[in-house]
């Protein structure tokens, strides 16, 4: 497998397991509670600094269309946008 797929794989484990972290962090914050918010908050902040570089990078890939010369990047654009409007992020 190369790289690229290695990766790609690596991510989309990682991501699954952060939504079953999410799911059940949630479950035990319904029943019973959490405790240590500061710890939970510093996690927290790496994912969306993470999230955002991310963003930041794809925005910057989007500003580089030029048709003419085959590079169409209305899919970036528009990952960028719903990206941003499920985030609360979008002005319209």
């Amino acid at each position: 497998m190369d790289k690229f797929r290695a990766d790609h794989s690596k991510f989309a484990e990682g991501l699954e397991r952060l939504e079953g972290l999410q799911y059940n962090l949630l479950r035990i914050q319904k029943q019973v509670g959490l405790e240590g918010l500061s710890e939970f908050q510093e996690a927290l902040q790496k994912v969306e600094d993470f999230y955002q570089s991310t963003i930041s990078d794809l925005i910057f890939e989007a500003r580089g269309d030029d048709p003419a010369h085959g590079v169409n990047t209305k899919f970036l654009k528009t990952l960028v946008r719903d990206c941003e409007i499920s985030m609360g992020d979008h002005d319209d």
